[in-house]
């Protein structure tokens, strides 16, 4: 799920990309990324009105503009920043906010990841429990 928009994205940041670019290229792949760093530990994908993933979104966005320029030491402040934030919230010391005002709190499931169903699925090379799986096999 994309989390912004391009009219979004160019009222924040004033940068040369078009508009095919931000929806084909950067909104996807920051929107990804939101979801990939946060998964573990929020239902993904995230409700449509969820500010802060929108916020991740836009700013990861235009991350990626400033890392492929020729001078990419100024995305280091921005990727500091975003790097922070994303660690708070998996933390639990931050919550994502909804346009309601709703707040919600990192959730981690150690050994699983959240599905968009709110339950934990098992890890995909999960070998249970040790032992043979004949108790008569030797």
């Amino acid at each position: 799920m994309i989390y912004a928009t391009f009219s979004e994205f160019s009222a924040r940041y004033a940068a040369k990309v078009t508009e095919a670019e931000v929806n084909s290229h950067l909104l996807p792949f920051a929107s990804a990324r939101v979801e990939a760093a946060l998964g573990p530990y929020f239902p993904v994908p995230f409700q449509g009105d969820n500010l802060t993933a929108k916020d991740l979104t836009l700013d990861l966005a235009y991350l990626i503009v400033l890392q492929r320029a020729k001078d990419p030491a100024d995305a280091a402040a921005l990727s500091k920043n975003l790097d922070g934030r994303l660690a708070a919230l998996a933390a639990g010391r931050a919550a994502m906010i909804s346009a309601s005002g709703d707040l919600l709190f990192a959730q981690p499931q150690p050994g699983g990841v959240w599905s968009s169903h709110g339950r934990v699925e098992s890890p995909v090379f999960d070998t249970g429990p040790s032992g043979p799986a004949d108790p008569d096999w030797d």
